[in-house]
């Protein structure tokens, strides 16, 4: 009889960002990325893929199933999908002496698209590929904390530009709970 360790996960969290409650909340936001406006619970919500079942404080935070050395990649959308503003999250610092999550790194993925047509979808022509950029860390330890989620909101202009609007902080409480650990016997 055998037993070992399951391999690593990977977890997805995504960030939906409401920019219009943002720009109408927040009309004089810090441009300062080291001094950003600290916004409320309501402009952010969280979710979170990987197979497993995760719980959701609603806009407060996440309570993520891990374990160390798994792998947790961090997106910032707005609702809008990044289209008419979109969200760069340039920062996550945690709480406490002892880290849950490794240094943050940026990494970039050069997605896949096909574009959509609403009749013959099996034939849809692939687009070119475009750049998804998120932050990725190694989970640490289990535990909980209060993290900052650092980001810049850019939004349209009258000429249909990107421009920054500001700087943002977002305070979740994440909670890394300890995922069930597999053992498979050799027979």
């Amino acid at each position: 009889m055998s037993s070992f360790y399951p391999e690593r996960s990977v977890l997805n969290c995504v960030v939906m960002i409401d920019a219009d409650y943002i720009v109408n909340s927040y009309p004089n936001p810090s441009t300062n990325p080291a001094a950003p406006t600290i916004i409320d619970a309501d402009a952010a919500s969280v979710v979170a893929m990987n197979g497993s079942c995760l719980s959701s404080f609603g806009s407060r935070g996440l309570i993520v199933p891990a374990q160390p050395g798994d792998s947790i990649n961090w997106f910032f959308l707005s609702r809008s999908n990044n289209t008419d503003s979109e969200i760069i999250l340039y920062d996550i610092l945690t709480s406490g002496t002892a880290s849950m999550f490794s240094e943050v790194s940026f990494a970039r993925l050069d997605a896949l698209a096909v574009e959509s047509f609403a009749r013959c979808p099996a034939i849809a022509p692939a687009l070119p590929n475009f750049p998804l950029w998120y932050m990725t860390a190694v989970v640490q330890q289990v535990g909980q904390a209060d993290c900052q989620m650092k980001f810049t909101l850019y939004t349209s202009d009258p000429s249909s530009k990107l421009t920054p609007w500001g700087c943002f902080q977002w305070e979740p409480l994440i909670a890394i709970a300890s995922r069930e650990i597999h053992s498979l016997i050799a027979a």
